[in-house]
């Protein structure tokens, strides 16, 4: 079966593309741009609220916040003992329960003259604080009760050295 062309017979039209109309293009284009308009317009309001929001919240801190912010404003400090240090009655590692401490005839050094300054005496002790040092007098003894004695025999008497 052949399919012969009739003039007479007009094809079909169809018409796949048809450029818009000029009136329909600026509608397009007026709608575009109030879009892009609202788009922009939404983003701006929901970061102004956001921030807004944000400063009323209330932020958890941590446990140890204080003992942080302590330890950072404690390297800013100069090395050495508290200002307190001299007026303290008891030493931070005094064990409750401890006794008065008598050291007698020891070789004490006492780190002074660039470490090389020794002594020969005695050694008073109490609440790990020294109270006093060389020639203990019978008059500060007076005020402590039980007392521990020990007798050094020239060994050396110092902080973290054991003498012979």
């Amino acid at each position: 079966m052949s399919m012969a062309f009739a003039p007479d017979k007009e094809l079909p039209h169809l018409e796949l593309y048809a450029p818009p109309s000029r009136r329909r293009s600026r509608s397009l284009r007026h709608l575009s741009a109030l879009l892009c308009l609202a788009a922009v317009s939404g983003v701006y309001f929901y970061t102004a609220f956001r921030g807004l929001s944000q400063e009323r919240s209330t932020e958890t801190l941590p446990l140890d916040a204080q003992t942080v912010l302590d330890q950072c404003r404690s390297l800013q400090l100069k090395p050495g003992p508290p200002a307190d240090f001299h007026a303290r009655t008891q030493s931070d590692r005094f064990q409750p329960g401890t006794g008065p401490v008598l050291i007698r005839n020891a070789t004490i050094w006492t780190g002074r003259a660039g470490g090389t300054q020794v002594l020969e005496g005695d050694v008073l002790l109490d609440k790990g604080l020294i109270q006093s040092v060389s020639d203990v007098s019978p008059w500060l003894l007076v005020k402590y009760t039980n007392i521990t004695t020990i007798e050094a025999n020239g060994y050396a008497a110092a902080s973290s050295i054991r003498g012979q």
